[in-house]
């Protein structure tokens, strides 16, 4: 699975009216490269919840493993909704993606595992802005605000 089919079959899900408004994200992405940047795998992720909240984030919570093989990252928005991150480097010899999103009537479950090509992730060139508000988060120990200049 490439990851702009992803966005475009989440898309079609919320479209089509079945999950009524998108409240809540969860998207696990295991990469299969050792020295994966999870910062910036992460920075590439997030514009999907923004697209499927369509309202900006307002905090970011970013846990990561004693060895820096995996970065969780929780994100509230300003209309209530959260988004789970989680990014893993090294565990899995093959990229796998799982995504579960949560609307006010329904549920969207894309279990891609064997099938994801990691390599289709489109890493921004204005992701810098994310990875900065992460390495806070990690370095602080709590959430930032997002948003603020």
């Amino acid at each position: 699975m490439r990851f702009p089919d992803l966005q475009k079959t989440v898309a079609r899900a919320v479209s089509g009216g079945k999950l009524g408004t998108p409240v809540s994200l969860r998207l696990h992405v295991q990469l299969a490269e050792q020295d994966a940047d999870l910062a910036e795998t992460f920075s590439a992720v997030i514009p999907l919840a923004e697209q499927l909240f369509q309202v900006a984030p307002s905090t970011l919570m970013a846990q990561q493993s004693d060895r820096g093989k995996q970065l969780n990252v929780l994100v509230h928005f300003d209309g209530g909704q959260t988004a789970l991150f989680t990014i893993g480097a090294g565990s899995a010899s093959q990229s796998q993606l799982h995504l579960l999103l949560v609307g006010n009537q329904g549920i969207a479950r894309v279990e891609g595992g064997e099938l994801f090509d990691e390599a289709t992730i489109p890493i921004p060139d204005d992701g810098e802005p994310w990875r900065t508000s992460v390495g806070q988060s990690l370095k602080q120990q709590s959430a930032v605000t997002l948003g603020t200049e």
